[in-house]
């Protein structure tokens, strides 16, 4: 009866997304003092991310201003990406949870499995490794075209 209580409450509050896209900017080897730092390491900033379906001029502009302003000086490299989505499910038993995570799998999730199994609950997580990632040159020269 407890799961039936959270199931209930969780219903009423639970929302999730397909995924994300973003664009981030990270400093190039030779703006960082040392080249065999990874790149997450060397800091970087979001340009643009969103869950939500994006508008693909508000983007565009993003990455070609219509009036740009004075170009930086430091010179940054960018990264258009797509991250797919990641869906957290409570099941009612490990036996749910198993039958669950072998759909998944079975329809290309493959990274989906049981994450959380206590006396409250039991937690499957719906995922893929599948990511797209896309250079899109650097803060100074953009390598795609519009």
């Amino acid at each position: 009866m407890e799961f039936e209580k959270r199931k209930k409450a969780t219903l009423a509050t639970m929302s999730s997304c397909s995924g994300r896209i973003s664009i981030l900017s990270t400093p190039t080897a030779t703006t960082t003092t040392t080249t065999a730092v990874k790149k997450k390491a060397r800091g970087g900033t979001w340009v643009f991310i969103t869950h939500e379906p994006a508008d693909p001029f508000s983007v565009q502009n993003l990455i070609f201003p219509l009036n740009p302003t004075t170009k930086s000086t430091s010179q940054e490299n960018l990264v258009f990406r797509f991250e797919p989505l990641i869906i957290a499910v409570e099941c009612k038993d490990v036996f749910s949870a198993q039958k669950l995570v072998s759909l998944a799998i079975s329809c290309g999730f493959r990274e989906s499995g049981i994450t959380n199994v206590n006396k409250k609950s039991v937690i499957v997580a719906i995922r893929c490794s599948i990511r797209l990632e896309v250079p899109l040159g650097d803060t100074h020269k953009i390598m795609v075209s519009k």
